[in-house]
């Protein structure tokens, strides 16, 4: 076993005994924080050196510089997975616009659009952001930009401080961590990566950057041969017609959506008498939001005027014209020639709205005419 008169071949500054792991003849040069192999530095024959470590070659979608004074490597953080969530999330964001626009605000209605708010603005952070390691002779840091985001905190470590470099499963990613002189818990410094060929690469670049020995580290990644081609892995295909088929089912939820809260109103109602005025209702909704049993009917060609079709619990239905500047007129079948009005409640409900269908067909002495309305909600 080597003494503390062992010197470092970096610095050629002595060991102390502190510094000598004597289970791995391993020593960590207290100046420089080199870790050096005792074996080939004490041994009195020649020994075999460690097995080298196959190189990893640059994986898909990342990006390596070197600068003057550093090497940068960087991650975007785009996935697959990000388009599909952006299939359903606006679909989210249609809704959200969709109860703005038919119902008052209410803090239901302002909570859950705050929500979605956060979730488009994390989504674009994910479009747009990356991760970006770089490492000098000070040290590493680990930076995320441009947008600030939680799921990307910044990270950095000093080199004297880092003893050695692992990459580990990360939950059901992956993600490089370092072991440090003055902590026995590792520091998560790239988290989390995609695939473990993306956290092999990084250890490797950031261990030959600061000339660190690659030595095994309990808990760590075992390093298996990376496949960088070859045939599709099962599911592939099955994943990708899946995120074609999202965007599919996304549209058909909408459409249904759109179907189901349509609302249509056809035909006129003609006023007989001094004053005769025809109605042609183009809009209705459900008499529920103003607290009676049946519709209101409007027309976008003449504001103002409204048509309320009321199923009357005593009267039966009865009609009720309403004009701006004119008292409302109010028909109860009495002396009709026909008198025929139906009111039915679907089931369908809409923002607890439940929608209603019916028709108006009548045949009286001060009015006349025909309504067919649907889906008023």
């Amino acid at each position: 076993m080597t003494n503390s008169s062992t010197a470092c071949p970096n610095c050629q500054t002595p060991f102390e005994s502190k510094d000598i792991d004597a289970q791995r003849d391993l020593a960590t040069c207290g100046n420089c924080g080199r870790l050096c192999d005792l074996r080939s530095a004490t041994a009195t024959a020649p020994q075999s050196a460690p097995e080298a470590t196959p190189n990893v070659q640059l994986p898909a979608g990342m990006t390596m510089s070197r600068r003057p004074d550093a090497l940068v490597l960087k991650r975007p953080w785009l996935r697959t997975k990000h388009w599909v969530m952006l299939a359903v999330f606006s679909m989210v964001d249609l809704v959200v616009a969709y109860f703005w626009s038919t119902t008052e605000p209410n803090g239901w209605l302002i909570a859950g659009t705050l929500i979605a708010l956060s979730w488009n603005y994390n989504l674009v952070a994910m479009f747009v952001n990356a991760t970006a390691v770089s490492v000098d002779q000070h040290g590493i840091s680990v930076t995320h930009g441009p947008l600030p985001s939680p799921f990307g905190l910044k990270r950095s470590a000093r080199r004297a401080d880092v003893k050695q470099l692992f990459a580990v499963k990360h939950g059901a990613l992956y993600a490089v961590r370092a072991q440090l002189h003055s902590s026995a818990e590792p520091l998560t410094l790239v988290a989390p990566l995609a695939s473990a060929h993306q956290a092999w690469f990084i250890e490797q670049q950031l261990e030959a950057a600061l000339g660190i020995v690659d030595v095994a580290v309990e808990g760590e990644l075992a390093r298996e041969p990376v496949q960088l081609a070859g045939p599709a892995q099962r599911g592939a295909l099955s994943g990708a017609l899946a995120a074609l088929a999202v965007p599919g089912l996304v549209a058909g939820g909408i459409g249904l959506f759109a179907f189901a809260a349509h609302t249509e109103v056809s035909g006129t109602l003609t006023t007989k008498g001094d004053d005769p005025w025809t109605f042609a209702g183009d809009d209705c909704v459900s008499g529920q939001r103003e607290g009676f049993g049946g519709v209101t009917i409007s027309s976008g060609a003449a504001r103002g005027q409204l048509l309320r079709v009321v199923a009357d619990p005593v009267k039966g239905h009865v009609l009720v014209a309403v004009r701006p500047g004119q008292p409302n007129r109010v028909f109860d079948g009495a002396g009709c020639a026909r008198f025929d009005v139906r009111v039915d409640r679907t089931n369908t409900s809409i923002n607890d709205i439940w929608a209603v269908d019916g028709s108006v067909s009548i045949d009286c002495p001060s009015v006349s005419g025909q309504l067919v309305f649907s889906g008023c909600h």
